[in-house]
């Protein structure tokens, strides 16, 4: 393998690496739209507990429950799409401009008589891609962070929200 191959392929990596980020938002998403509705469930019935005590108890289950999903849809959001500011992913030029490029290089090193002051094509190449690939794992480095943390606080979430809900059942079920 040369190095240009080997610094794609690093590079394609990151690429692909991003969109499995992007696909990795989507259970997520699914959990809490079913926490969402079982937040919702326990609101609408938690008036039935004549026990103060089991009232409060649940109440705040709930709202720990509720407080963990709003701070994991904000770091969903810090994954997605960083708060609207977005990602600044970079690319390299569009190809037109790579070869005009490339094909001015190939006059200026045929002017060149010193070897040592001639430029290679695919040395800047390979300076471009370790640029850009950097700049990828930085920001892909950073939405899996956040993505880890967002599925940690659903975790808790759910621990918390099945709490109320089995509680919010059996105070039901005994009355």
């Amino acid at each position: 393998m040369n190095n240009l191959e080997f610094y794609k392929s690093i590079y394609d990596r990151e690429l692909a690496r991003r969109l499995e980020l992007n696909d990795a938002l989507n259970i997520p998403i699914g959990i809490i739209a079913i926490l969402t509705a079982v937040i919702s469930y326990i609101i609408t019935n938690i008036s039935s507990c004549s026990n103060t005590i089991i009232f409060w108890i649940i109440l705040s289950f709930t709202g720990v429950s509720v407080i963990l999903t709003f701070i994991s849809i904000f770091f969903l959001a810090k994954s997605y799409n960083n708060i609207f500011k977005g990602h600044d992913y970079r690319n390299l030029a569009l190809t037109k401009e790579i070869r005009k490029y490339q094909a001015d290089l190939e006059i200026y090193n045929q002017q060149m008589t010193e070897k040592e002051d001639k430029i290679d094509f695919e040395s800047i190449l390979i300076e471009k891609l370790n640029y850009y690939t950097d700049i990828h794992i930085l920001i892909n480095d950073f939405r899996q962070i956040k993505l880890y943390y967002a599925k940690s606080l659903i975790i808790g979430s759910t621990f918390s929200i099945l709490i109320a809900l089995l509680l919010l059942i059996i105070n039901i079920q005994l009355q």
